[in-house]
């Protein structure tokens, strides 16, 4: 009986993630969708600073990549592990980006 139990368990536990990965990869597709199209937009809307005219599409990365951390650290659940890959993944773009706009500022010449 404490089999048949555990196999419900089982089953019962694998049908919530399968329903939660379910909700949870729509919302990160779209997400990322939006991530693509903002840049541009927030190109056209930038004022005239000279940090935000340098290399916009990059800040403009690292700003939603910093968001989007921001967001999945306060998420409730751990999705299988999925959650915690998708921090270490947004921390190592983060530190990219950053490299990148480093090294850009470093070797350009005015």
């Amino acid at each position: 009986m404490a089999q048949a139990r555990s196999g419900k368990t089982c089953r019962g536990t694998t049908k919530l993630m399968k329903t939660k990965l379910t909700i949870l990869i729509p919302v990160l597709l779209a997400t990322a969708g939006l991530l693509l199209l903002l840049p541009p937009i927030r190109a056209q809307q930038s004022g005239t600073g000279a940090a935000s005219e340098s290399y916009p599409a990059m800040r403009n990365a690292l700003h939603d990549l910093e968001t989007a951390r921001m967001r999945l650290s306060a998420a409730k659940h751990e999705f299988g592990g999925h959650r915690e890959a998708a921090l270490k993944h947004c921390d190592e773009a983060i530190k990219e980006i950053q490299a990148g706009l480093k090294f850009a500022e470093e070797h350009e010449k005015h």
